[in-house]
């Protein structure tokens, strides 16, 4: 935690606490940043099977980019939360 980070804790929260969360951000910020790489490249594979559409490896490339998808709204979701409750307070 910088200085800066401890002198904006919130005091209904304890510093162990708000720790915790700037270090769950600070993790859902990585996934995210890798979730988007991963989403990047199916779209590119994609791109390039687009003459294979329907084959299975088109079909394996389309799930696995809807999985990323999904995990990344999830993450984002996430995001979101621990933002607002470190702001909230």
């Amino acid at each position: 935690m910088t200085l800066n980070e401890f002198l904006r804790c919130p005091r209904t929260m304890s510093f162990e606490e708000y720790d915790k969360l700037l270090k769950e951000k600070k993790t859902v910020e990585k996934m995210i940043g890798a979730t988007q790489g991963k989403i990047y490249d199916e779209i590119d594979s994609l791109e390039i099977l687009a003459d294979e559409e329907g084959s299975d490896r088109y079909q394996k490339h389309y799930t696995a980019l809807m999985k990323h998808e999904a995990r990344m709204e999830k993450l984002m979701h996430r995001f979101e939360e621990i933002r607002r409750i470190i702001e909230a307070e």
